[in-house]
């Protein structure tokens, strides 16, 4: 059963107030207790033509992968909206794997939205460096995940941003094309041209991941026309299945839900050896129906429910410095001042 949760949240300044960390550690906050909610060992959940899919598998007791879709509507102007996919794959091999996928999505969605002046590819390649911050000082080197997420604007314009071995794909009428290359050593070697991969030869050690630290270089690119229809996005238990199966499914699903549910289940039925999480949503942006008359209105999903968010007009849009944090809830208990703007 779908579980959809609505809060209010007031955007607050950047700058040097004592309270602006406390307000931004809130939205990555609630955004990370809502990704916790895992009450099944496989759950799917979709909405307007977009699904997320996710399973632990048949051998692993732990899901380590974290996935969520959110929708921006902006009250001052739609031509400002935005969609965003993300799925993260915490590091299995260390101690704090799902800790670190959670933290790393909250983190890179919350800076994403907190700076909306702020090109979109900006935005994104500056939550991947919080997230990798974040990750870093919270677990020195015993947590990392990988990153994987594509923001699509009512422009046109697709950015993608990638660390780790997750994928995104894009998916036409008669094709499947992975526009990711893995941060592996055989994904290293195939994108030498003199190189040619080997049957049975398969490295898939990572040569880097958010949480590492020092020397993180995301993939960053944009993406403007064609005929792309939809965007998959998948950790590695839901691609790492045989490439014509991959494309028979993707090519052959009625929808996107069909589609993520029916990865996952493969995923399982060629042994479920590891999590598996797959993200379908279209590549353009669906008109809004239910758009906020002033501030921005975030609709979160996960495989396991729906999150809804209201921001009143953000800051930025009075002043020129964008807003950094958040104000309690308003169905909590809380203060009817505001904090006073930080001192520039």
């Amino acid at each position: 059963m779908t579980r959809t949760m609505i809060y209010g949240l007031k955007s607050v300044p950047l700058g040097k107030h004592p309270r602006s960390k406390l307000l931004d550690d809130q939205l990555t906050n609630r955004i990370a207790q809502f990704l916790r909610s895992k009450p099944n060992l496989r759950a799917t959940e979709n909405a307007l033509n977009c699904a997320i899919a996710t399973s632990t598998g048949l051998v692993r007791d732990q899901n380590q992968d974290a996935a969520l879709f959110v929708k921006a509507h902006y009250g001052s102007g739609n031509e400002r909206d935005f969609n965003l996919a993300i799925v993260c794959d915490g590091l299995g091999g260390m101690k704090h794997g799902a800790e670190a996928s959670i933290l790393g999505l909250s983190t890179f969605v919350s800076t994403v939205i907190r700076f909306p002046r702020l090109p979109m590819e900006d935005r994104i390649l500056k939550g991947m460096s919080e997230a990798n911050d974040r990750i870093f000082q919270a677990f020195r080197g015993d947590g990392g995940t990988t990153l994987s997420a594509i923001a699509i604007g009512r422009n046109g314009v697709v950015s993608v941003c990638h660390v780790g071995d997750s994928r995104i794909y894009a998916i036409g009428d008669h094709y499947v094309r992975q526009l990711t290359h893995d941060d592996t050593l055989q994904g290293a070697l195939q994108r030498n041209a003199s190189v040619h991969d080997e049957a049975g030869q398969r490295d898939t050690r990572l040569l880097q991941f958010v949480g590492m630290g020092a020397d993180l270089e995301a993939h960053l690119f944009k993406l403007t026309g064609g005929d792309i229809k939809n965007y998959l996005l998948t950790s590695d238990g839901a691609h790492d299945i045989p490439v014509n199966y991959m494309q028979r499914v993707a090519l052959s699903a009625r929808n996107n839900s069909d589609l993520a549910r029916k990865l996952v289940q493969l995923s399982e039925i060629l042994g479920g050896l590891d999590n598996a999480t797959a993200i379908a949503v279209p590549a353009s942006l669906t008109e809004a129906t239910d758009a906020p008359t002033e501030g921005m209105d975030l609709s979160l999903m996960s495989a396991f429910g729906q999150l809804t968010i209201w921001i009143p007009q953000p800051t930025d849009e009075k002043r020129s410095v964008p807003p950094t944090g958040v104000s309690p809830p308003r169905n909590e208990v809380l203060n009817s001042a505001t904090p006073d703007p930080a001192s520039p």
